[in-house]
């Protein structure tokens, strides 16, 4: 765009690359500057929901869910993988936790027969391991998907609720 002419009053004009400048009636001043991006909660908590479940477990995700996930699908989504995640995470560490006491204790139920000790006592441990370090890594796949505003659904999860519909 050309110029102003000496006519045309102070203000905000665009110059000729088309970006907003101040016009002081005889010269181009200062650029205006950038619009700030608008904050998206939803995507923030989308994240949030599954970060959340590294140190809460299932609360974060749950009251998420409960609470801006009755408005927004883009939040329910997500707050609902992580929590089917967590959910389905939890039962899987708990009989991790059950094998490993149930072999502690046939294991001293066998040296307490004088058999040796039960071969299978240290199973659980990598098991156990394996699905902590599994279960982070897929939250923060998820949280990876959520900034990405990605409609993404865990590989691995009993669906406990319904999360949302996909966009």
């Amino acid at each position: 765009m050309t110029e102003p002419g000496s006519a045309a009053p102070p203000g905000w004009y665009r110059d000729h690359t088309g970006y907003p400048r101040w016009w002081d009636g005889a010269q181009w001043g200062p650029y205006a500057p950038p619009p700030a991006a608008p904050q998206d909660s939803s995507q923030a908590l989308s994240v949030i929901s599954h970060l959340g479940t590294v140190m809460f477990v299932v609360v974060v995700p749950l009251v998420v869910y409960l609470t801006e996930g009755k408005k927004n699908s883009f939040v329910r989504h997500h707050a609902g993988e992580a929590l089917n995640f967590q959910l389905t995470f939890l039962v899987v560490y708990l009989g991790g936790f059950l094998l490993f006491f149930g072999s502690f204790f046939l294991s001293t139920a066998f040296s307490f027969a004088g058999d040796g000790s039960f071969p299978g006592f240290f199973l659980p441990f990598p098991l156990l391991f394996l699905s902590w370090f599994g279960a982070i890594g897929f939250s923060i796949l998820g949280a990876v998907r959520a900034s990405q505003r990605q409609w993404w659904r865990y590989p691995v999860a009993i669906r406990f609720l319904k999360p949302g519909a996909e966009g």
